[in-house]
């Protein structure tokens, strides 16, 4: 439990916001848009948001992928270094080209039995997907 005290309203509103933001960490923001590639919700993105982490100890990276955030805490430097890193893995990833190819009902079956796995095994289960609800 913490508790503020100030004699000011003022200074313990000020208190009370900069605890705040400590308690919500500082979100990865590039030109005041928050920064988030369905890449950090995958598996090889959780991955590389872990490797950051073993190399950058002092630094916990919280990942929402409900609210497509990803924010930091620890100290200053150290947070620069790891959003850099996930600022340059963000622009890498969206100059990567995406298809999306509309599957033939008939196929569906054929393609979900086993040669959807086999695919994602070639290529990596995040660059292979299949949307059942759209069909692609």
């Amino acid at each position: 439990m913490l508790k503020l005290v100030s004699e000011s309203m003022a200074s313990l509103t000020k208190l009370q916001n900069a605890f705040d933001r400590l308690l919500r960490g500082h979100k990865i923001t590039e030109n005041g848009q928050i920064v988030w590639n369905d890449y950090f919700g995958c598996r090889t993105g959780i991955a590389f948001l872990e490797e950051l982490q073993k190399v950058y100890p002092k630094v916990m990276i919280n990942r929402d992928p409900r609210r497509r955030t990803l924010a930091l805490f620890g100290p200053e430097h150290e947070r620069g270094l790891v959003r850099n890193e996930i600022l340059a893995r963000a622009r890498l990833l969206q100059t990567q080209r995406r298809r999306r190819y509309p599957m033939p009902p008939e196929l569906i079956d054929l393609f979900l039995s086993g040669d959807l796995a086999k695919l994602r095994s070639e290529l990596g289960s995040e660059n292979v997907w299949f949307h059942l609800t759209n069909k692609q």
